[in-house]
């Protein structure tokens, strides 16, 4: 593993040498990236887990992660540096005849000779086995299973029902029936729809039908729309927020992702907050829920594929949702984020939209 040329722009604090200096010797699999992927130095032991030679790696933006994802694990890397703290994560890779593996990585923060964030040295401690791919795919068909069973049952309860004589006399009654059908029916095919969105996303290829659209107004009618939310959510909108270009139904699904996630954490005395606001270029939704205070794996893992930490915003078959948010957000050009609370109690979900 050699040290990274003079010319590569990264400056390793003393402090960082000796680090730098143990993982050359490695028998892991150890690499050094900057802030923007772009690979530093390759050991021999990456030669020989991904198929590229030092010489063919280094130079080029993390060529063992697929292209899909590569923006996302750079902002992953940023965010890490940023932080300071080594972090335990997984992430799927791939090697150069193109097969994919899923690995438990260690990732370091490097800092320059002025103590600022400059690269982070990752370690793939574990090629995890194929069972950890199939228990992915078990907690997915979990999911569905779940998540479709209860809007199902619930269409072919009140479809029987329609079929009673006393309802089908009454129209009052009647009425009522087929709004619980149709809401039944509309959470099935939200979810369908969030599958559809998650497969495109994996693929890179999610598909935005933008327009200039009054961002206040879609969150605010998405709210009316998420049961229970309109008694609970505090809301405060910027009415000088400019219009924004984006896609209208994507931004409403992240939105109810978000606030459901929120409002499930937080006790049922207490309120939600909702603000949209305008930061410079972006336009922002920030979500403040009242629930426990955030784990520490949360800033940097909740919004990760099928997150599997300990904090209760990405328990369930919100591990999903999550990741979805990020990849509608993403694809938009933005980012999101989660931060503790002020006074450590709850947490700040933060949602940017670029205005141009």
């Amino acid at each position: 593993m050699k040290r990274p040329a003079q010319d590569s722009g990264l400056k390793i604090g003393s402090a960082d040498e000796l680090l730098f200096e143990f993982a050359a010797q490695s028998a892991e699999c150890v690499k050094l990236v900057d802030l923007d992927g772009r690979v530093l130095s390759w050991n021999a032991a990456c030669e020989m887990e991904f198929g590229w030679s030092a010489e063919e790696a280094v130079g080029h933006e993390l060529p063992h992660v697929p292209e899909q994802m590569r923006r996302r694990t750079v902002a992953d890397l940023r965010s890490i540096a940023a932080s300071g703290r080594v972090t335990e994560r997984e992430a799927e890779l791939q090697r150069a005849d193109g097969s994919r593996f899923l690995a438990r990585l260690v990732a370091i923060p490097v800092s320059d000779e002025d103590g600022d964030a400059s690269g982070v040295l990752s370690i793939v401690t574990e090629a995890i086995a194929d069972r950890r791919l199939e228990r992915q795919r078990e907690t997915l068909a979990d999911m569905v299973a779940r998540h479709l069973k209860a809007p199902l049952s619930d269409v072919l309860t009140t479809a029987q029902m329609l079929q009673r004589p006393e309802i089908g006399s009454d129209a009052a009654r009647r009425a009522e029936v087929t709004r619980l059908l149709t809401a039944s029916a509309t959470r099935a095919l939200r979810f369908v729809d969030d599958l559809t969105a998650l497969a495109a996303i994996e693929r890179g290829e999610l598909v935005l039908e933008k327009e200039l659209v009054d961002l206040s107004a879609v969150v605010n009618s998405t709210i009316a729309q998420v049961e229970g939310a309109a008694a609970r959510v505090q809301i405060d909108f910027d009415p000088a927020l400019p219009a924004c270009p984006a896609d209208p139904r994507r931004v409403a699904g992240a939105v109810v992702l978000l606030l459901e996630a929120a409002l499930r954490v937080t006790p049922a005395t207490r309120g939600v907050g909702v603000s949209v606001f305008r930061e410079r270029r972006w336009a922002v939704i920030e979500f403040r829920d009242r629930g426990p205070a955030l784990s520490k794996d949360a800033p940097t893992q909740l919004f990760s594929s099928f997150y599997t930490g300990s904090d209760p915003r990405g328990e369930s078959g919100a591990r999903m949702g999550m990741y979805l948010v990020r990849g509608i957000v993403e694809a938009h050009g933005g980012d999101v984020s989660v931060a503790p609370a002020d006074r450590g109690q709850g947490a700040v979900a933060r949602v940017r939209l670029p205005l141009t």
